[in-house]
């Protein structure tokens, strides 16, 4: 067997390797070096040929989770990534390895829980220290509704690896999940010092303000990932988002014209301009904006229901109908579709009873839209049904007891009915 230097210097070690492959073709440490080193540059494709060669050579299921893991995790080709773990594990079904990509697949791919569970937990019974392990035990923890459990586990993997990224991402879920929003946005902001050019931060960031209702503190953090990304049109998408549910429209037109400039056919770009502009009164403009995103992706509900809003503001009532109309062929589940057609019902076709309909079939979709809910009771008082107004009120202040519009017409129906 020829023993392979490593020099540092990466081309320099890959033609050795090569030099070493061809006076020892069938030595499978050879191959496995060769791939680890192209796999260090993003060689992926090279990598996983010479992983290939050495599962051939010496029918070892580590090579062949170390495919999985290139497959899945840098070539995002799932279905490629499990037919080579089928191989591993009919090889070596207790390896490590095999166990985790196991749980992994149970979890994230056929959304199986239980099996998750039992495989992640005989995994880490059997092998204690491996860390994607516990991390991915608190993942599957926490979807089981585990909160404290999962918090316990993945505090346990950062008190190791303080900064591994991905640990930190199901800490901050788990943290929003338990009612921590402090605490999770403490780590967020680790994170922007040890990962600011990790592509998924800003989302991570994004979801957090949202799921805590507070997307005005992650603002900051959003403007800071921006500043060490000006390149990323993700990025500055994700800060435009953030400063329009923060109500800056000024101020989030700018970032997403410059997230427009470097990427021109991002169609998401172009739907939140057009809700951007339509906020700031500028009707014509969204009308634009959301052409645009349409053209690109003629079958997104969003824009066209945007459109319809826009069509509506600008009194042209017939175009707002044909699009929420459209609206609901690409997606009947949409109450606010539902609900601006019944508002249409009634101011383009003087038909309460067709507005009636609208507004049921909205509060179907969504039990808890207040504007459906008190559009529908206002409508039923003014035909003498008072009983029927109350009735859908309280039933309304049940599902959204702080609606103020819920809690005014009540007021005005019980007021009036006195």
């Amino acid at each position: 067997m020829i023993e392979v230097s490593m020099p540092s210097d990466k081309t320099l070690q890959i033609k050795q390797l090569h030099y070493a492959l061809h006076q020892d073709f069938g030595n499978p440490s050879i191959h496995r070096a060769l791939a680890r080193t192209y796999q260090s540059v993003g060689h992926y494709y090279a990598a996983l040929q010479e992983y290939k060669y050495e599962a051939v050579l010496s029918q070892d299921a580590v090579c062949l989770i170390e495919v999985v893991d290139i497959y899945v995790n840098s070539l995002r080709q799932v279905e490629m990534g499990r037919s080579f773990f089928e191989q591993a594990a009919r090889i070596a079904p207790t390896d490590a390895g095999v166990m985790f990509w196991n749980a992994w697949f149970a979890f994230h791919i056929d959304q199986d829980v239980p099996t998750a569970r039992k495989s992640i937990e005989e995994l880490v019974a059997r092998h204690a220290e491996d860390k994607r392990a516990r991390v991915l035990r608190a993942e599957i923890q926490l979807a089981a509704g585990q909160f404290q459990q999962a918090l316990e586990a993945i505090s346990s993997v950062l008190a190791d690896c303080p900064d591994d990224v991905y640990a930190n991402r199901i800490a901050v879920r788990a943290d929003l999940k338990a009612g921590n929003f402090r605490q999770a946005l403490e780590r967020l902001k680790v994170l922007c010092r040890t990962s600011p050019n990790d592509a998924q931060l800003p989302f991570v960031i994004y979801n957090c303000g949202l799921a805590a209702d507070s997307v005005g503190e992650t603002v900051p953090l959003l403007l800071g990932l921006v500043g060490q990304n000006p390149g990323s049109a993700n990025h500055c998408l994700i800060l435009g988002r953030g400063l329009i549910r923060n109500q800056q429209y000024q101020e989030a037109i700018q970032a997403l014209t410059q997230a427009q400039r470097l990427d021109p056919l991002h169609a998401e770009i172009s739907l939140e301009m057009g809700l951007c502009w339509m906020k700031l009164g500028n009707l014509g403009t969204a009308a634009e904006c959301l052409n645009d995103a349409i053209q690109h992706h003629p079958d997104r509900s969003d824009a066209h229901y945007l459109r319809g809003l826009v069509a509506y503001r600008q009194k042209e009532l017939d175009r707002a109908e044909n699009e929420l109309q459209r609206v609901l062929e690409i997606d009947d589940t949409r109450a606010d579709a539902c609900y601006l057609l019944g508002r249409i019902c009634l101011e383009a076709h003087r038909s309460p009873q067709r507005a009636e309909d609208r507004w049921r079939a909205a509060l179907k979709a969504d039990p808890k839209h207040a504007w459906a809910r008190a559009s529908l009771a206002v409508l039923l008082y003014r035909q003498g049904k008072t009983d029927l107004a109350q009735r859908e009120l309280a039933e309304g202040l049940q599902l959204t007891p702080h609606s103020k519009a819920l809690q005014d017409i009540a007021q005005l129906v019980s007021t009036q009915g006195e």
